[in-house]
């Protein structure tokens, strides 16, 4: 069986998500539906900065005219950085659209974490 292609595998993701928010009022999920596409989205995209930060790391070298040069974060680890942190945003913001008894089952546990901290 051949691997699936982009498309599928965000399609999918897309559907599942839908599941998670089956329960969201209908007028709600007017304005949820696109931004669980982004999610999913988002997920395909921290999924392609992964391996590019694996390729590359969080460091690369640069070279500015002959007299200039050093490390600096890689584009690939500040645009990972940027892209998770879009996503944590969004994920809770979908999640806080979700009645009372499903964020629980849905939340991503920090919150609880934090709880058992203090």
């Amino acid at each position: 069986m051949g691997r699936k292609s982009e498309s599928t595998i965000l399609k999918e993701r897309v559907e599942e998500l839908k599941q998670v928010f089956a329960d969201v009022s209908e007028d709600k999920m007017k304005v949820a539906a696109p931004l669980v596409e982004r999610l999913a989205k988002m997920e395909r995209y921290l999924v392609d900065l992964e391996r590019q930060v694996d390729d590359v790391g969080f460091v690369e070298a640069y070279q500015n005219g002959a007299s200039q040069s050093g490390t600096k974060e890689s584009t690939a680890s500040r645009s990972y950085s940027t892209v998770l942190k879009n996503y944590n945003a969004l994920a809770r913001t979908l999640i806080s659209l979700l009645p009372e008894d499903s964020r629980q089952e849905a939340s991503d546990g920090f919150d609880e974490f934090l709880q058992m901290r203090k």
